[in-house]
């Protein structure tokens, strides 16, 4: 056995002897940590009756005391509780958002949650009762020929408001707007007023007013000025402020103007604007304006605005449209909102611009609400609209969208050609249903007055009195009666039969079927016929022919591309080609405008979009080819009828609404071609 040596002995020693005369050893202090909250960060409908609980862990079981801070933004946020409790109660309101956060002390260190947030359960309160602002309340000499009824109204919750005018006791009109034009009242006659406001569950009235029409030949007062900026109630207005309002006269009078702050008189002015230098920043200002035109006084409602200390921030853009971007809707009452904030919380006010060109006009100012409800739309239209975002300071303008107002239909029946045969297809019942009428089958089909024309190894037409054949084959089938489309007697039926090299043009009549004239082709996949003018796609491109005459066609323009599929309505062309989908003038094919498409199959037209088959693909564009939504899908036929589309798939028959959301399918197995059965 070995000892330790002297000097080991001695080393061993020393340490022992320095560890115990270092002390004790401290232990580090760790963070509380955040546990969990109730309500939940971002939970909604939470009752009003709800206490504020939270749940922090502490490493080494210190006691902790927290700090609760609370209110409607995280900028307005205070101290409401400092304890032990893990606990609070607060005074909740319904329909508002809330703003917490609790920080953790263990004596040590603290520890902050994060921002939690969560929103009470919405109710609906009344609207506030209207305040009538013009003709202003006992004013005289207003002009009877025209008198513009202005009113002003909030709802606590933002609903879209409706109002009913009441003149003299009798319903005057009915609208979504905040003014009302009534032309011709009697002259020298003094007039009662109201206006009922209606969120849709609450009704609430104004309190009446009076006005007096001016006499025959007696001048009119002015009208009642409207501000423009800033808009009534703005916050954080940058000093110095701009006021600037509209007014005008009914006799064309020159006009001036006496500005009020504060009911003391700032200035006289000819000008429809004042600037105001001398304010002081975070206070609240009332504002209004006396209009003269020499003879008549008439005293504007007052406005209010707040002024900012600190440097402003511009509102967001504008975003979230209601209806989407490019949507279809059926409703000619359409109610329009929009998401918009503001960095310093500042209250918002909006422009809208709607009307039905890319470049709408300004139809409201300085709405309060992010919503407004548009009346009386017609069906069939592409409308625009687009919102400017104003704080009192700055504005935000937000891109132009655009929806489209369409006719709602019901399902359809369609006919479908198959590998064994013609079913027709039933979607009009619950569950669609599918019924096989022939066995006949081949490469296309076409209806064309009762009849079914299919052209496949031969040239088959089904009647009610039978089948009919003749020995032609071919790809792709079109029947129609070749005339002008201005004439009203239609004249003889032709069917259009393409194969692999040529365009046959035959006559049918109900005891044969001959050939009128033989177009010779590179390839050709499909054809449409409208008029005397048939359109065939083919390798070469796009070719028009002139068949006033079916024995004589005339080759009358062409367009160079690989050509896949046609569709022609009014004095527009949509071309598919293998790379591109084009957008050509009718008369000439000129080019208009083309967009890249990856292997491009099948095309239609139907309301003003434009439907494409590509590869795994169904693309919607709008009439001038931008692109409105795509969705995955792999199918090699199309219709489209009204509200919806109908697609042919290896599986079976798939039906979308208009916005290309799936609403029905029916299984039905070796589809080649669809139609509808009209």
């Amino acid at each position: 056995m070995k000892y330790p040596s002297m000097l080991t002995i001695t080393f061993l020693t020393f340490i022992l002897f320095l560890t115990a005369c270092s002390g004790p050893s401290v232990a580090t202090n760790n963070r509380p940590q955040f546990v969990s909250s109730t309500p939940e960060n971002g939970a909604t409908d939470v009752g009003t009756n709800t206490t504020l609980r939270w749940t922090f862990t502490d490493p080494e079981n210190d006691a902790l005391t927290y700090e609760v801070f609370f209110g409607e933004s995280k900028m307005n946020t205070k101290l409401v509780y400092k304890g032990l409790n893990n606990f609070h109660r607060e005074e909740l309101e319904p329909s508002k958002t809330y703003y917490w956060k609790v920080i953790a002390n263990d004596g040590n260190n603290k520890t902050d949650s994060d921002w939690l947030s969560f929103s009470t359960k919405k109710i609906n309160r009344a609207p506030k009762k209207p305040e009538l602002l013009s003709p202003a309340p006992s004013s005289g000499n207003v002009d009877y020929k025209q008198v513009v009824f202005q009113w002003r109204c909030t709802d606590p919750d933002q609903d879209p408001l409706k109002f009913e005018l009441y003149l003299d006791g009798s319903f005057l009109a009915t609208t979504t707007n905040y003014q009302y034009t009534k032309y011709n009242l009697q002259p020298s006659k003094t007039y009662t007023w109201f206006v009922k406001a209606f969120d849709g569950e609450y009704t609430i009235q104004s309190d009446p007013a009076t006005f007096t029409t001016a006499q025959v030949g007696q001048n009119s007062a002015p009208y009642v000025p409207k501000v423009i900026s800033p808009p009534d109630g703005a916050q954080s207005v940058n000093i110095p402020v701009t006021l600037e309002w509209e007014c005008s006269d009914p006799d064309g009078d020159s006009l001036n103007f006496e500005v009020y702050l504060n009911e003391v008189k700032k200035t006289d002015t000819n000008q429809s604007r004042f600037v105001l230098s001398d304010l002081s920043p975070n206070k609240t200002y009332s504002w209004y304006i006396k209009a003269s035109d020499g003879t008549n006084l008439t005293v504007g409602p007052k406005w209010t605005f707040t002024t900012k200390g600190l440097a402003n921030s511009a509102p967001s853009m504008p975003t979230n449209p209601s209806p989407e971007n490019n949507a279809s809707v059926f409703e000619t009452d359409v109610l329009l909102s929009w998401v918009s904030s503001d960095p310093d919380e500042d209250l918002l006010f909006y422009d809208l611009y709607f009307g039905e060109g890319s470049n709408p006009p300004l139809i409201r100012q300085n709405l309060s609400s992010s919503n407004m409800l548009i009346q009386n739309l017609e069906k069939n239209k592409k409308y625009y609209w687009k919102v400017v975002a104003k704080d009192g300071n700055t504005s935000t303008e937000g891109p132009v969208w655009n929806f489209y107002t369409g006719v709602q239909t019901t399902y359809s029946k369609l006919l479908a050609l198959c590998e064994d045969g013609i079913y027709q297809i039933d979607f009009t019942q619950e569950p669609a249903s599918d019924t096989k009428i022939s066995t006949i089958t081949g490469n296309d089909f076409f209806y064309y007055e009762e009849n079914i024309f299919v052209i496949g190894n031969e040239f088959s037409i089904i009647s009610e009195s039978g089948v009919a054949t003749a020995s032609f084959a071919g790809n792709s089938i079109w029947v129609d009666a070749l005339v002008p489309i201005q004439k009203i007697v239609a004249g003889e039926v032709f069917a259009c039969i393409t194969n692999d090299a040529t365009l046959l043009i035959l006559g049918i009549s109900d005891q044969s079927v001959d050939q009128r004239s033989s177009i010779p082709l590179n390839e050709p996949s499909s054809l449409f016929i409208l008029g005397q003018y048939i359109y065939v796609c083919d390798n070469d491109g796009l070719k028009k022919y002139d068949a006033l005459d079916p024995s004589n066609p005339v080759l009358k323009n062409s367009f160079s591309c690989r050509a896949k599929d046609v569709y022609v309505v009014d004095n527009m062309v949509y071309l598919l080609s293998d790379s591109k989908v084009y957008r050509l003038g009718s008369n000439d094919l000129s080019e208009i405008k083309s967009t890249s498409l990856i292997n491009g199959k099948r095309i239609y037209f139907d309301s003003g979009f434009v439907y494409v088959l590509s590869d795994q693909k169904l693309v919607k564009y709008d009439e001038e080819l931008s692109k409105l939504k795509e969705i995955d899908l792999n199918a090699h036929s199309i219709v489209v009828s009204g509200s919806y589309i109908y697609v042919a798939t290896q599986q079976g028959i798939q039906v979308f609404d208009i916005n290309l959301e799936q609403s029905k399918s029916l299984d039905l197995m070796g589809i080649r071609e669809i139609l509808l059965l009209r």
